[in-house]
Formats: C-alpha cells, sequence, structure tokens
C-alpha cells in the first residue's frame, strides 16, 4: 500500500474529493496537523508523496 502524507494547517482544511479517489487508488493516508502540534516532524522518507493544503494564511 502507498503511504500519503497531508500536512495540515487548520483542522477544516481536508481533502475533500481527493480524498476517496486517492484511497481507491491504493494511498493509505495520514495527516499531520501543523495548528494543533507546530513541533511535529514526520519522517516524510517513510511517504510516497506529499500534499500540503492551505490555510487561512493563503
Amino acid at each position: 500500500m502507498k503511504r500519503l502524507l497531508v500536512f495540515q494547517h487548520v483542522p477544516y482544511e481536508v481533502l475533500g474529493k481527493l480524498d476517496p479517489m486517492l484511497r481507491s487508488a491504493g494511498f493509505r493516508i495520514r495527516y499531520v496537523n501543523f495548528g494543533r502540534d507546530p513541533d511535529t516532524l514526520p519522517d516524510v522518507s517513510k511517504y510516497d508523496a506529499m500534499v500540503v493544503l492551505g490555510g487561512p494564511m493563503c
């Protein structure tokens, strides 16, 4: 199974319609919420793809 890392800045920004498409393509999705835990440093080498979501600052 492929692994996708999603950087999330606020909890209400999600993948939306991309979520079911990515899951059906075989991705396991992990969200990292920087608004909730700003010091999180995930090991990006463990993932096959990454998405960075926007937030109110965009």
